[in-house]
C-alpha cells in the first residue's frame, strides 16, 4: 500500500513506516542559525521517540538546551511522502538506551567506541507531524498536468496533506 492510501486512515502509521524504509532525515534546531544536518534516527514506533545518536562536538549538540524546540524532515524512498516532525530534542544520558542502540557503524564514528567521552544520546519527542503524500503513478500525474492546462479552473489532484500530534 503506498503512503497516498494510507494517509487518510493513520497518518501517524505514515510517518514510522517512512522512517523504516529510509535511515536518514535532516535533524535541527528550530531556533538556531545552522541549517538541519543530517542523522540516523532511530525510531520507537510504541512510545512515539525517535533517538539519535551524535558527538558533543557537533553544532546542534553544543547549541542544545534541555528541551529545545527542533524539526526534523523526512523524505520516503519513492518520494511518495514528505514529513516534517516538530517537537522537542534532549540530550539523553540514559546509558541503558545507548547500549540498545549501539552497533559496530555508529562506532567506527568514535575512536573510542561506545565509552568515548564525546558520544551524545539524543531523545527527539515529536508533537506534530505535517504528512504531504503523492501518488507515485506517471499516468496520474499526466493526466492531471494535462487537465489543469486544457482547464484553467482545475487543480491538479495528485496528493495530499494531514497532521497528526502525538
Amino acid at each position: 500500500m503506498n503512503h497516498l492510501d494510507k494517509l487518510s486512515r493513520d497518518p501517524r502509521a505514515v510517518v514510522f513506516d517512512v522512517m523504516e524504509e529510509v535511515r536518514a532525515g535532516m535533524l535541527g534546531l528550530t531556533a538556531a542559525g545552522e541549517g538541519p544536518q543530517p542523522m540516523t534516527h532511530f525510531a520507537d514506533a510504541e512510545s512515539g521517540l525517535i533517538w539519535f545518536i551524535s558527538s558533543t562536538e557537533t553544532d546542534l549538540v553544543q547549541s542544545l538546551d534541555a528541551g529545545e524546540d527542533a524539526d526534523y524532515l523526512l523524505v520516503a524512498k519513492d518520494h511518495d511522502a514528505h514529513i516534517h516532525l516538530h517537537g522537542k530534542l534532549y540530550h539523553d544520558q540514559d546509558a541503558a538506551q545507548l547500549d540498545l542502540l549501539w552497533n559496530p557503524v555508529i562506532g567506527a564514528w568514535f575512536e573510542g567506541g561506545r565509552d568515548d567521552p564525546h558520544v551524545a544520546l539524543l531523545r527527539f519527542a515529536p508533537e506534530v507531524a505535517h504528512i504531504w503524500a503523492s501518488s507515485t503513478s506517471t499516468l496520474k500525474f499526466g493526466i492531471e498536468m494535462a487537465r489543469a492546462k486544457l482547464d484553467a479552473t482545475h487543480k491538479p489532484d495528485i496528493g495530499r496533506k494531514a497532521s497528526v500530534r502525538f
